[in-house]
C-alpha cells in the first residue's frame, strides 16, 4: 500500500513485511532527532508530522510538514555519516512503519536492479522536497515582501 514499493518483487515484499514494524505514536511524540544515528526508514502510515532544524542558542525552526500517507522518511539512511538530519516531531497522533537499516542496505547491495530502483524512488523524493522548500522560500508572502 506504500507507494514507495510499489512494483517491488514478491520476495523483496516479504522481506520487508517480515522486518518492519508499524508503529503508533501519540501528538507531540518525536520520531528522530537530529543528529542522533539513522538507524531506520520510516513511511508516513498517517497523521502529520513536522520537521525541525535545532540551531544552537536559538529555538528550533519548523522548516515544513507532512501528511501525505506513504511519505518516506529518514532518508538519511542511504547517506554518510548516517545521522538524521532534523527532528520529526508528530503534529498530531501518528502511525508510521519502521523498516531497520540494514534490511533496506541488504537489498540495495544483494540485488543491484532492486537497489538502483529504490535509490532512485529516494532520490525522487529528495527532488520533491527540494522543489517544495525552494517553492516556500521564494514566495512572497513567506518573505515578507508581499
Amino acid at each position: 500500500q506504500i507507494p514507495f514499493f510499489q512494483g517491488l518483487p514478491a520476495e523483496a515484499l516479504r522481506q520487508v513485511a517480515a522486518n518492519s514494524t508499524v508503529i503508533a505514536l501519540e501528538r507531540g511524540r518525536i520520531l528522530m532527532s537530529q543528529h542522533d544515528t539513522a538507524e531506520h526508514l520510516f513511511f508516513l502510515i498517517s497523521g502529520v508530522v513536522q520537521f525541525y532544524i535545532h540551531f544552537q542558542g536559538v529555538d528550533d525552526l519548523l522548516v515544513g510538514t507532512m501528511r501525505e500517507s506513504g511519505a518516506l522518511l529518514g532518508w538519511s539512511v542511504f547517506r554518510k555519516p548516517y545521522r538524521y538530519t532534523v527532528t520529526t516531531r508528530c503534529e498530531e497522533d501518528c502511525q508510521v512503519m519502521r523498516l531497520p537499516r540494514e534490511i533496506i542496505m541488504e537489498l540495495v547491495q544483494t540485488q543491484p536492479r532492486l537497489g538502483y530502483l529504490l535509490l532512485k524512488r529516494v532520490a525522487a523524493t529528495l527532488a520533491n522536497r527540494l522543489e517544495q522548500t525552494r517553492d516556500i522560500l521564494v514566495r512572497p508572502e513567506a518573505t515578507g515582501f508581499a
